[in-house]
């Protein structure tokens, strides 16, 4: 009986950090594609905004992490949430979205 209320009480504490994780995600997925269009060169001679770059680097994989979250199985779920809530990259992504310096540089890779 007792080792049922731990598993439950893990997989209840598994599943508050996928969703942290997939709220974390979705905000940066959505701050990359207004930057992708925002700070898109606006004619080939134009410099690249440091912003413009990490969307173009970031995007790709943010999604396909916000997608493992949303349909992925258990296995796939919990080796992105590990991999979110390690090294500060969790904390990185609840930054300030409004602030762009403070979600500069929150690579996931």
């Amino acid at each position: 009986m007792e080792e049922k209320l731990n598993k439950k009480t893990e997989a209840q504490r598994l599943r508050e950090n996928e969703k942290l994780c997939f709220s974390a995600l979705l905000a940066y997925m959505k701050l990359l594609q207004e930057w992708k269009v925002l700070y898109a060169p606006r004619a080939p001679e134009d410099e690249h905004h440091d912003c413009f770059v990490q969307a173009c680097h970031n995007l790709d994989y943010t999604e396909y992490l916000v997608d493992l979250l949303i349909g992925g199985d258990s296995y796939e779920r919990s080796e992105v949430v590990e991999m979110i809530m390690t090294d500060g990259k969790l904390t990185k992504l609840q930054g300030s979205p409004s602030s762009t310096t403070s979600w500069k540089k929150c690579s996931l890779t």
